[in-house]
């Protein structure tokens, strides 16, 4: 009876995954395949897992890029079209003065009236002419500019897809945990652990894009700055547990309301406690406070890592920049992170600050306007 039924399953997934693919319901396709791992996984079918995986994972990563790369594109080039305008509309401008001058010096003249003809005709003619070029020229960065993010999202997925594979065939052999020794295992995760850093590298490259090129879209809410540090905090324990880190909160109990883009606030801090740890030695502390001052909520977060130089304080927020102080444990820096974390906190109208002693440690300060109560409710 059991096996009547998952000869059943299987054939009604099968068949709606056909269906799917003939009609070319992307979305369709990636649920049947999720569906169809995961049959052929509590089946023990490791070969049928695998390949159903590999096309679900293929198929999410296809959804992706092509919905942030047609996102990139349309907002990318209605930002330069407003620029262009805005150059067009300085431009002419200055030719307007321009004019005016030369029609006051011309007055005492008695062919004032030509000239002023004279004068008004070339000036449209110019500003006629430097439409149509500015036009053309706004035609031609629309079009370089979706050839960058195109190559940006295929690059994406080229680099994505063979990530994916790897880590389909490393989630297969850790089903078979049992034939594993534990030096197999261990490198295994290292294996595993490499490939999100891999990914997150990616990410990280097309989120400095994105903030880059457009005005980020904020979603304002009341939140809790205090409470979003800790449970932030609470998900870093473990990472900082395996260098003997200890993370040390003296958040008092009292609500620190802020307005803010809660996905932003959660990037801005990850990455500032990700920083603390990864330039901090083997039992270190760091340090996490919030407190209101002037109207002001102000969140910190104290390392005791190797200090940030004199010279390298005014490079911190630049992307792709690696200072001289470099992480503890080998980990890896692609010098966008605080770049990114600059670019969220000026979104959200807040500051960001670095206290720094070379030797001592570093201090990341954040003030953000508090929440008046009457505007919470």
């Amino acid at each position: 009876m059991k096996q009547r039924k998952n000869r059943t399953a299987e054939t009604m997934l099968l068949k709606s995954l056909d269906l799917a693919s003939k009609a070319n319901y992307a979305f369709e396709m990636k649920e049947t395949a999720k569906g169809l791992f995961e049959f052929y996984k509590s089946k023990n079918d490791l070969k049928n897992a695998l390949k159903y995986q590999l096309e679900y994972s293929d198929i999410k990563d296809s959804l992706f890029n092509a919905q942030s790369t047609e996102k990139i594109a349309r907002m990318t080039a209605e930002y330069d079209f407003k620029r262009e305008m805005e150059s067009l509309k300085y431009k002419k401008m200055a030719e307007e003065m321009r004019l005016n001058e030369e029609l006051r010096e011309e007055q005492s003249f008695q062919n004032s009236i030509l000239v002023v003809l004279v004068l008004t005709t070339l000036l449209a003619a110019s500003l006629g002419r430097s439409y149509y070029l500015l036009q053309n020229h706004n035609k031609k960065l629309t079009v370089l500019n979706e050839e960058k993010n195109t190559l940006m999202g295929v690059v994406a997925h080229d680099l994505r897809s063979p990530l994916n594979n790897i880590k389909g065939l490393i989630a297969l052999v850790k089903m078979e945990k049992s034939s594993l020794t534990p030096e197999q295992s261990h490198y295994f995760h290292l294996v595993d652990d490499t490939m999100e850093r891999m990914r997150d590298m990616i990410d990280r490259v097309l989120d400095v894009s994105v903030v880059e090129d457009m005005k980020v879209n904020l979603n304002l809410k009341k939140v809790d700055l205090g409470q979003t540090m800790n449970f932030v905090a609470g998900n870093f324990e473990l990472l900082a547990s395996k260098k003997s880190i200890a993370i040390q909160s003296n958040i008092d109990t009292e609500k620190h309301f802020i307005f803010a883009d809660y996905n932003y606030l959660l990037q801005v801090i990850e990455n500032l406690l990700s920083n603390a740890i990864k330039f901090s030695e083997s039992g270190k502390s760091i340090f996490l406070n919030v407190f209101q001052e002037d109207g002001s909520e102000t969140m910190i977060i104290r390392d005791e890592g190797p200090g940030i130089s004199e010279e390298d304080q005014p490079k911190l927020f630049t992307k792709f920049q690696k200072l001289s102080a470099k992480p503890t444990n080998n980990e890896q820096s692609t010098g966008l992170g605080l770049s990114i974390v600059k670019k969220f906190v000026d979104a959200m109208e807040a500051e960001i600050s670095c206290e720094s002693e070379v030797g001592v440690g570093t201090s990341f300060i954040v003030r953000f306007k508090s929440a008046v109560e009457e505007e919470l409710v």
